[in-house]
């Protein structure tokens, strides 16, 4: 925004990516629309002086002569329908006209005021977003979506259903972003800027004169902020990229990204948490480079060689987001992915766990975790499950550095030489007193409050004072509440729902055995109620077991298989 404010990460321009800390699985509304017969008595005393509907009622009863400021329902949408009370300049387009043309103008925030019920539409309350009424919704038509289960279709028809919302629960959208301001702010326009003009240039449809090209402005003039975001903090802050000569023009390529993960992973002293959406690393130098995974495995080492506590905490989707049924073995694409994120993970030699366990044996379960989130509601008086879709791109260190951008942990996102992205590396320069393997230690104020958040949430300890979260790396915490918490909150899921994926499924004929089976939701709905209760949180252990028996990777004669190798990583 005017190459001052730049907001940077990896949230999509999309359908499904709003959500907020409560990671909502239903949206159906609590009550019925109300008929235009109804009166709106209890529209006018809900609203306040100041706001617009307000002032489109007084308006409107003033045009009809109404002296006792009432209109029917009939009237007030034929008003609306007709733009009445707007300027010209925005009478073309109207909300509640494309809502009515859709059938679904009672999802507006008039009809739901006129409800006498205060069900809202949601378990719990955290977030300060506020319950909704009536049947509006947190997300309209596409919004309220299950990429697994069922991919988008129809994109030009944004409000209609793709999915059934009555017997669907959506897939909860776990991802960050971060606002930078002043000089990092123009670098990271200087790098659109770049690529804008560099696309004008080698691309003749933006060649007219109605594309310009873009002029930089003067870091001198960078620390003249017109505007600052409420509750930002001051630091050290870098610019990396990942780019090329077919995205930026530049005569080598760009890995920034890349380095500053290796970089920060080999220099950390305490711990290192990452949330990303793939994981995909280990280098053979073959089919996958990146040195991401093998850093960590070499630091977990170091650490077992010099006697130093260390953690490293991996938070990652329990299934990939490609569409296919799990209960099936889900689909080629998703198994490719599968294949390469539990190759880096836990399966081979090669792998993480490959390589630690290879020197010091089970001990690796002292230094390492890798978790999903999972979570669940009742949807139409049937209990629900689904896994929380972690699209977020964050690594944090010891507390005082962060790296956000919109980078994956795989080749396509870190080499440089393919896709193109962005991330910023923050070293707090404010700290705060903390604790660290039980020491007082200097935390940084932006990296430890970000830390924090992410603890509480994945956790469940928002609001629950309790529980301490302070020092990442004592086993108190790792032990009895981050692994605790994960293995607990697993075994009940699979109790209560039997859910997948799931370490008992070593190969398709479990499979097929394994859904068989019902859950307690399906056996005794009650008491598997009861065993919810007990869940804290999201986190949920990765099943390291699951098709391990199966060879994920594309089959001869599938399409599949007949793309290079490279699409998986």
């Amino acid at each position: 925004i005017d190459q001052s404010v730049a907001f940077v990460g990896g949230i999509d321009l999309a359908y499904g990516r709003w959500d907020d800390d409560e990671h909502r699985l239903t949206d159906v509304g609590s009550v019925k629309r109300i008929t235009a017969a109804q009166s709106m008595d209890t529209l006018n005393t809900s609203f306040t002086p100041g706001s617009r509907e307000a002032l489109n009622v007084k308006q409107l009863s003033e045009c009809n002569g109404n002296s006792t400021g009432r209109i029917s329902t009939e009237d007030m949408m034929d008003a609306k329908l007709k733009g009445i009370g707007k300027s010209r300049k925005f009478s073309r387009f109207s909300l509640y006209k494309q809502l009515y043309k859709h059938n679904i103008q009672h999802a507006d925030s008039v009809s739901s005021i006129d409800s006498n019920s205060y069900r809202g539409s949601v378990r719990s309350l955290q977030t300060g977003v506020g319950e909704l009424l009536g049947e509006t919704r947190f997300w309209h038509g596409k919004d309220y979506c299950n990429f697994v289960f069922k991919d988008w279709v129809q994109l030009d028809k944004p409000f209609d259903d793709f999915i059934d919302r009555y017997k669907t629960p959506r897939m909860p959208w776990h991802d960050i972003a971060c606002v930078v301001h002043g000089k990092v702010a123009r670098d990271v326009s200087r790098h659109f800027i770049q690529r804008w003009n560099f696309t004008k240039i080698m691309k003749s449809k933006y060649r007219s004169l109605s594309y310009p090209f873009l002029l930089p402005k003067s870091h001198r003039t960078a620390k003249e902020l017109k505007y600052q975001v409420p509750g930002s903090v001051s630091a050290k802050v870098q610019v990396l990229r990942s780019a090329a000569d077919w995205s930026a023009g530049i005569k080598h390529h760009e890995e920034s990204i890349h380095n500053a993960y290796v970089h920060v992973i080999e220099n950390s002293k305490h711990f290192i948490y990452i949330e990303n959406q793939f994981f995909i690393s280990c280098a053979d130098n073959k089919v996958v480079f990146n040195k991401i995974g093998d850093t960590i495995a070499q630091r977990i080492l170091r650490a077992h060689r010099e006697n130093q506590r260390y953690r490293v905490y991996v938070v990652t989707p329990l299934l990939p987001g490609f569409e296919g049924d799990i209960s099936t073995g889900g689909g080629t694409a998703l198994q490719a992915i599968m294949h390469f994120n539990y190759r880096t993970m836990c399966r081979g030699e090669n792998s993480i766990i490959g390589q630690v366990k290879a020197e010091i044996g089970d001990q690796w379960m002292n230094y390492v975790s890798f978790c999903g989130l999972r979570t669940y509601a009742e949807l139409e008086g049937k209990l629900v499950t689904e896994l929380i879709y972690v699209h977020s791109k964050l690594l944090i260190a010891d507390d005082n550095t962060v790296i956000i951008g919109s980078a994956n942990i795989n080749d396509r996102s870190m080499m440089g030489k393919r896709d193109s992205e962005m991330a910023v590396i923050v070293q707090d320069t404010e700290t705060v007193p903390s604790v660290m393997n039980g020491e007082e230690y200097a935390a940084g104020k932006f990296a430890q409050a970000l830390r924090l958040q992410c603890f509480r949430v994945v956790l469940g300890c928002t609001n629950d004072l309790t529980v301490d979260i302070q020092d990442p790396i004592s086993d108190k915490f790792f032990k009895e509440v981050w692994v605790a918490t994960a293995a607990r909150n697993t075994t009940i899921f699979d109790k209560v729902f039997r859910c997948l994926p799931s370490d008992e499924v070593y190969n398709l004929l479990h499979l097929r055995e394994f859904i068989t089976k019902p859950g307690l939701a399906t056996e005794d709905p009650t008491k598997a109620a009861e065993e919810l209760q007990r869940i804290r949180g999201f986190l949920v252990q990765l099943p390291f077991y699951f098709l391990s028996e199966e060879n994920l990777l594309p089959s001869v004669g599938t399409k599949e298989s007949m793309v290079p190798m490279e699409t998986w990583t």
